[in-house]
């Protein structure tokens, strides 16, 4: 494809869409023209000089997305790659990425986006149990790759060759469409696997569940890693036509200036991203926002009061998950508004109703479904669900028609809510009683961390952990804990330098224990203490 051929109409695009369907339903796999080619051709007819990305005073056209896509599509095709072999894309947040992703996406290969908060022997474990043998590159980021004896394209270098046409395979739909690395909070990390039909059903799927339809009048704000639920969200604003501002890390003072100059109408921020916003910026109530888009971790009440008083009634509230893209279940600003109005205390999260077509099921422990309000482990089924995943044993298939474990403990209220209560992995076990950290961290500080330090006396004692802080937090955490059952409430508070998270933000628990034990040993017994080593 070049761009000077003729463009597919919208029409057009919305049948193959349509053809999605039919090999959901076990129709030939196989098409002459990729979906997300035709998302190209589509941005060009219909979109053509409106802008598509900035990026800290970069600009990038619709038109320009499109033939610098192209460029990444032929020179991906041209060097060899096979339909749904993964291919690596290192590059930072802003048009680069995205132009490879697209390009990548177009060829019929996988896209593996690395997210470059990543160590390099998270990197080199990533290609290795996915055996990527090819990668596309900015030149600024080569040297993440250079020891890894991989086929490197170098993405300035495709982008400035002239347009040509190359001769692309059939498109499989049922082949890899794309790979993401888990955030290994419950142990090493996975490459979660989904194919191309799903991954534009879920792309589809995104779209059709937005809040409103962004325009040309329309802009979010990205600042968390493309590899995960930010380029999912770019991709359903460009289909809009609408522009986004893809930048690389939470700079809250470029955000403060946008918010300024009124060129946002919508911000992704999960819990972390938005706490930072309402910690550091210089604006006592920011204007113009339509939506803050808000997942990946459970958002306290006393965070949702902060953002509501800043942006106002707009916070959204969706469930996501590396094996399921958004959307699992959404709580619409309206609805979150109502939930959180008199809430201050609670043991689970409501994250909404299920999405169009997906499935929740909460089991007990003996695998028997819950009833409405019925506490168990959630169960998920879509037809935007992975395929399975890949670890250092290899591909890991999810039978068809199977639900996937996901490890998250809540329920399903009268209303089919789901409300979230933890991870399974998480639990504590004190004196005898089941307890969930997160319910405990939802009176505390922002940023504190619960978790239990085993004991012969006890089972786990339970602590508090706050990250450098200069005082003694201790009659902080008894006053908010207070109103809690009295195995709950914290038997310490102790402080570590840096509490490690995941690249999602998400508490790396397992970490955060083994920083504790290192610098303080317990006293066990009926009154547990803690001394500095």
């Amino acid at each position: 494809m070049t761009l000077s051929n003729n463009f597919l109409s919208v029409n057009e695009t919305f049948h193959q869409s349509l053809l999605v369907v039919s090999v959901l339903n076990d129709e030939p796999a196989v098409a002459s023209v990729s979906l997300w080619e035709t998302s190209l051709r589509a941005f060009a007819a219909r979109f053509d000089s409106r802008v598509a990305i900035t990026s800290r005073g970069r600009v990038l056209t619709y038109r320009e997305l499109a033939v610098q896509a192209d460029a990444v599509r032929a020179a991906v095709i041209e060097a060899g790659v096979k339909p749904g072999e993964p291919v690596a894309i290192v590059a930072r947040n802003g048009p680069g990425v995205v132009v490879a992703s697209y390009g990548v996406m177009a060829s019929g290969a996988a896209e593996f986006v690395v997210d470059l908060n990543l160590g390099p022997d998270d990197v080199a474990y990533a290609m290795r149990i996915m055996g990527i043998r090819r990668a596309v590159a900015e030149r600024g980021e080569l040297q993440r790759v250079a020891a890894l004896g991989l086929d490197v394209l170098v993405l300035e270098d495709v982008i400035a060759r002239p347009p040509r046409d190359v001769a692309a395979p059939p498109f499989e739909w049922r082949a890899w469409g794309k790979a993401i690395m888990t955030s290994g909070t419950t142990g090493r990390s996975k490459a979660i696997i989904h194919r191309h039909d799903r991954r534009w059903y879920a792309h589809v799927l995104l779209r059709s569940h937005l809040p409103f339809v962004p325009g040309a009048n329309d802009r979010v704000l990205l600042m968390t890693a493309y590899a995960h639920g930010a380029g999912l969200l770019a991709a359903a604003w460009f289909e809009s036509g609408a522009s986004v501002e893809l930048i690389d890390g939470v700079d809250v003072a470029h955000a403060d200036d946008l918010f300024a100059r009124g060129d946002l109408t919508a911000v992704f921020a999960p819990p972390t991203v938005l706490a930072k916003l309402i910690e550091g910026t210089r604006h006592k109530r920011i204007d113009g926002i339509k939506t803050v888009f808000c997942g990946t971790a459970t958002l306290q009440p006393a965070l949702y009061h902060a953002a509501a008083a800043l942006f106002g009634p707009v916070i959204r509230v969706t469930y996501g998950k590396s094996e399921m893209f958004n959307p699992i279940t959404v709580l619409e600003p309206h609805e979150a508004a109502e939930y959180y109005r008199d809430l201050s205390v609670l043991d689970a999260v409501c994250l909404g109703a299920p999405a169009t077509g997906v499935e929740v099921v909460v089991r007990d422990d003996s695998g028997r479904v819950c009833g409405p309000g019925g506490h168990g482990e959630i169960h998920l089924r879509s037809p935007h669900m992975m395929i399975g995943h890949v670890d250092g044993h290899g591909f890991h298939e999810l039978p068809e028609g199977a639900f996937h474990t996901t490890g998250d403990l809540g329920f399903l209220d009268g209303r089919g809510r789901l409300f979230l209560a933890g991870r399974a992995h998480d639990v504590m076990k004190s004196g005898g009683y089941k307890i969930y950290p997160e319910e405990i961290e939802r009176v505390l500080p922002n940023g504190m961390v619960v978790l239990g330090i085993p004991s012969t006396h006890w089972g786990e004692v339970i602590v508090a952990v706050a990250e450098g802080a200069r005082e003694d937090m201790t009659e902080t955490v008894a006053r908010a804990t207070s109103g809690l059952a009295r195995y709950k409430q914290p038997r310490a508070c102790l402080t570590i330098e840096t509490i490690p998270r995941s690249l999602q933000g998400k508490v790396q628990r397992s970490r955060v224990r083994e920083l504790v034990l290192q610098r303080y040993a317990m006293i066990d017994g009926p009154y547990p203490k803690f001394e500095v080593r």
